[in-house]
């Protein structure tokens, strides 16, 4: 089934998972993960940022819960000071140069 990304709104495939009532979302912004709330108030844009860089990583992500979503805002790949947040930027477009 296809409707928006919670975190990033880009129309994403939604599939269930019955054994424990979550969601396998296939956000085309965003990468896979896994859901089990329907919605989430605020800091989406960086829970979308999160999941993209675990992806890139490869990194396990986990499911996504209303236990957890606090404790995914203070993951240390997500930049807290302007320094952090800029060499964040400047990776991001090395990463994405011809190099």
């Amino acid at each position: 089934m296809e409707k928006k990304c919670l975190f990033c709104n880009e129309i994403a495939q939604y599939n269930s998972r019955e054994q424990d009532f979550a969601n396998v979302v296939a956000c085309p912004n965003c990468g896979q993960y896994i859901v089990e709330i329907g919605r989430i108030d605020s800091n989406g844009y960086l829970i979308s940022g999160l999941i993209r860089e675990k992806n890139n990583l490869c990194l396990e992500i986990g499911k996504i819960t209303s236990d957890n979503i606090n404790n995914l805002l203070n993951d240390p790949l997500i930049p807290k000071t302007i320094m952090q947040k800029i060499n964040k930027i400047l990776l991001f477009y090395y990463n994405k140069s011809n190099r």
